[in-house]
């Protein structure tokens, strides 16, 4: 998922820490006129948004706005470490995913949710930790530079984001999308990387690589993921059994679906299913 943002106010700074947590879970959807960088220092985390799950794991940036109605929690309780930025200003916002033609050539910032483990990732955390150390010193003295620092983080993302976005052809955007349109409307069927590759008419290791350079991940872990979100949705909405549930995606053995539905969406189904109606009472 990506995001174009367009700033119309100069930003100013709202808090820089670092944070720590053993077991760590936060619910949004507030705009309070703010957004935030954060570098995960360790602990794999997940952010759910609508019917999305996005894996986020240690040595991962990712842009958190708190007007979208997300999820974001550590997996597994695992303990959790990650450095904060926040920037306040007016600002307006559009989010896309890659197969939408025409972003590369947009106005504004062209930004990645997640910037993904890598050296560049690393020495933007660090840059990150340089802000919240300056902070602390002296804000009165350091904040405008500060702002200025993380504008010039933005800047990097933006780069990155525009030359990966221009390195995708359209013809892989579009295999991409006719891959992913198939598997959602063949999820009780065989979803194996031969029979989607036999499908298109490409061989399977060709199918895979593109997949994953369009969408982020390979085809075995998108289908295991949507079967997840489906048999979740059956679920909490449409009050299916379990078992009934796995069946409707295609898994026989209920033990493997509940094995396949913890490690996709890092909750049981009983517990999913709890949360949601949980939810809906606080609503």
């Amino acid at each position: 998922m990506y995001f174009q943002l367009n700033l119309q106010t100069l930003p100013t700074m709202g808090f820089a820490h670092h944070f720590y947590a053993e077991n760590y879970r936060q619910f949004y959807g507030i705009a309070d006129g703010s957004f935030e960088l954060v570098y995960v220092w360790s602990g794999d985390m997940r952010i759910s948004l609508e019917n999305e799950t996005i894996d986020v794991p240690q040595g991962s940036l990712f842009l958190l706005f708190r007007e979208l109605p997300l999820r974001f929690e550590t997996v597994d309780n695992t303990p959790h470490s990650h450095t904060s930025i926040q920037l306040r200003c007016e600002f307006l916002l559009s989010r896309f995913k890659v197969e939408i033609e025409g972003p590369e050539g947009s106005a504004g910032l062209l930004l990645p949710m997640v910037f993904r483990p890598c050296e560049d990732a690393k020495r933007i955390g660090r840059k990150m930790s340089d802000i919240v150390a300056k902070l602390q010193q002296s804000r009165a003295e350091n904040e405008q530079c500060c702002v200025a620092a993380a504008l010039g983080i933005l800047a990097e993302l933006d780069d990155s984001c525009r030359k990966g976005l221009s390195a995708i052809v359209p013809s892989e955007r579009l295999l991409a999308n006719n891959v992913s349109r198939w598997i959602e409307g063949h999820l009780r069927d065989d979803t194996s990387l031969e029979r989607v590759a036999a499908v298109v008419g490409r061989s399977p290791n060709y199918v895979n690589a593109v997949f994953k350079r369009v969408n982020g991940v390979p085809v075995r872990q998108y289908v295991n993921h949507r079967k997840a979100v489906l048999m979740a949705e059956l679920m909490a909405y449409k009050n299916v059994d379990f078992r009934t549930a796995c069946e409707n995606v295609g898994i026989a053995d209920a033990a493997y679906g509940y094995r396949l539905f913890k490690k996709q969406l890092g909750t049981t189904p009983r517990q999913y299913v709890c949360s949601v109606y949980a939810q809906d009472e606080r609503e």
